[in-house]
């Protein structure tokens, strides 16, 4: 197959051919709109840099007296946004992706969000990566399944994984202590008073990994911190499916005198069905922007999630460290407690 250059590009596209070659520098004069289109233009026609005049180029603009900051790649899987693949990803993703863009700005990156579902064929998604000459790859929390971590080719590529995934990733990674969130959370509810600690946790199938973290943990620290006869069976939720009722039953058999949740969805029920601080106390695993502050939480530090991210990104190209590490290692952010009003103290410090 014929060699496709930048000329070819640009007739494709109906852009001068200065357009192109500055679109796949990721020149920020060319407006979003152009680039997209010749990027797309470009990957549509299979373009592959040729790695010796890529290496002239980059000499001759190292002579130029504008500097372009580093482009990091923000790759995720957002589904319901897989048409464009420069989407700018929303709910979990996007609070990720937000976090790896101010950090960006903070330690002199640009970011640049991908969606790999938008590729019917990674061998295009990678002929793309690597005719921009991205190579430095955020991966978001891999939440749904996905082929991609088996047929991507990750040789080429700088690649630390961010967040809590679903699913296992081989790769380096960042994100908040599972462990240490649940540990907080049950020693100081016992510092307090509390006895009878309480988990309800949605489970994402069988797969679930930081369920079974979370839920590890709970079962080790309640035989090491509770009293036999105040030992909790959890609840179990399967996501996406959780509903009031099996909580009404489980919190009234179970009888709690507090509950750990992952969210305020728990919190929320513990109101509608009457139950007050004093009563049976509530704390959450993750605090929402968009869940009531009164509620005791474990804070969400993403951004620092994110600048260990960059910056062990940083030393993975320090290093020449590219594609799947053969011993990933983890990297784990202390959580911070949030004080609200759901867990006030009985008085009495058991530990």
């Amino acid at each position: 197959m014929a060699h496709v250059t930048h000329e070819d590009i640009a007739l494709a596209a109906g852009v001068s051919k200065a357009t192109v070659s500055l679109a796949l520098r990721g020149h920020p004069k060319i407006p979003e709109l152009t680039r997209k289109k010749i990027l797309e233009t470009a990957t549509r026609l299979g373009y592959v840099a040729d790695p010796w005049m890529r290496s002239l180029a980059r000499h001759r603009w190292q002579s130029d007296k504008e500097e372009h900051d580093p482009v990091v790649v923000f790759l995720h899987g957002q589904s319901h946004q897989s048409t464009d693949p420069f989407a700018i990803p929303t709910h979990i993703y996007g609070r990720h992706y937000h976090a790896v863009e101010l950090a960006s700005q903070r330690l002199g990156y640009k970011t640049l969000a991908i969606n790999f579902r938008a590729y019917s064929q990674y061998d295009a998604l990678n002929r793309m990566l690597v005719a921009r000459g991205l190579h430095e790859i955020v991966l978001a929390p891999v939440r749904e399944p996905t082929d991609i971590l088996n047929k991507m080719q990750w040789d080429g590529f700088h690649v630390v994984s961010m967040g809590g995934s679903i699913y296992p990733v081989p790769f380096h990674k960042v994100d908040l202590g599972v462990f240490q969130s649940i540990k907080l959370v049950m020693h100081t509810s016992c510092q307090r008073g509390y006895r009878r600690i309480g988990l309800a946790l949605p489970r994402h199938g069988d797969n679930d990994v930081d369920f079974q973290r979370r839920m590890g943990a709970y079962l080790i620290l309640q035989q090491e911190t509770i009293p036999v006869q105040d030992r909790l069976a959890p609840h179990i939720m399967e996501a996406g499916a959780e509903r009031i009722e099996p909580f009404t039953r489980w919190i009234n058999e179970q009888e709690p005198d507090v509950v750990i949740g992952l969210t305020g969805l728990v919190g929320y029920w513990m109101t509608s069905l009457g139950f007050t601080p004093e009563r049976c106390g509530f704390v959450s695993l993750v605090k929402s922007d968009v869940e009531p502050e009164h509620y005791t939480s474990i804070v969400r530090n993403d951004i620092r999630v994110a600048e260990v991210v960059l910056k062990t990104l940083a030393g993975l190209r320090e290093a020449s460290e590219r594609g799947i590490p053969k011993d990933a290692h983890r990297t784990t952010i202390s959580p911070e407690w949030f004080e609200g009003n759901t867990l006030p103290y009985k008085g009495i410090c058991l530990v």
